[in-house]
């Protein structure tokens, strides 16, 4: 014993200092400053309460990317069908007047028929995307983003034009589906403007929240160095000590030789 202090405690008292030197040493190494709940139990939930926010918004934003997919793709579709109904429009007012039996009718009005078969399939061949979800406006709530607060939805509506193509033998016809269709095109492209709009707000919150989570989560790499040096001398000191006790047991012991 030295100064009141037994080999026991002195042993003790370095088996803890190792630990703590270890740990700090790790947080160095890795620039964490916790690796389970033990080393920071408030900090480890506040930091794993940030991650799970995070990921939150992280899925709504997957959720934001495949509806402007959709949008993409419904534009892309109608500018297809809007030129095709443009042209058979054209076609369809130079029949009007002509008889069955006039010269190039036929071949006219088997031009006509094709072109509306092929509106029609590719209307009908981009009426889902690649998750299933209907495009024509046929089902309702298709597009609804439930936002990371969990309560809010962010709704895209979108115009039904899964009839728009059924009826196209007269001009008048053409017409309304022109209209439908350009109504369902604006609709996309202001729902992927909208979704373009709540991406840039989501990225906002997770870089912010991002940095709360380093901040939480990150060392002070300075003062875990100098934690890490102050207790590299305490086990110097507390080695000095276990070795002078060690020596005065020894000369004890000599003495009553």
């Amino acid at each position: 014993m030295i100064l009141g202090v037994s080999s026991g405690n002195l042993s003790s008292l370095y088996r803890q200092q190792s630990a703590d030197y270890s740990k700090v040493l790790g947080q160095i190494a890795s620039g964490k400053r916790f690796a389970r709940p033990s080393d920071d139990f408030v900090g480890f939930v506040r930091h794993a309460e940030t991650n799970t926010s995070i990921m939150a918004y992280q899925r709504v934003n997957d959720d934001l990317v495949r509806a402007k997919e959709a949008f993409d793709t419904i534009e892309g579709t109608g500018k297809a069908i809007s030129e095709g109904l443009t042209e058979l429009r054209g076609l369809v007012n130079q029949r009007t007047g002509m008889e069955s039996t006039d010269t190039g009718y036929t071949e006219l009005n088997n031009k006509i028929t094709a072109m509306t078969a092929n509106l029609k399939e590719l209307l009908s061949e981009n009426a889902s995307d690649s998750y299933g979800r209907d495009l024509t406006g046929a089902t309702s709530d298709t597009f609804n983003v439930t936002l990371a607060d969990g309560g809010s939805k962010l709704s895209f509506d979108i115009t039904d034009v899964s009839g728009a193509l059924a009826d196209l033998t007269d001009e008048t016809k053409i017409k309304t589906a022109e209209a439908a269709i350009s109504k369902w095109m604006a609709e996309a492209s202001a729902n992927s403007s909208a979704a373009d709009r709540q991406l840039t707000i989501n990225q906002n919150i997770i870089s912010a929240k991002e940095g709360a989570a380093e901040s939480i989560g990150a060392i002070d790499e300075v003062s875990a160095i100098s934690k890490a040096t102050s207790l590299q001398v305490r086990q110097q000191a507390t080695v000095s000590m276990a070795s002078q006790a060690n020596l005065s047991q020894l000369t004890l012991a000599r003495l009553f030789q």
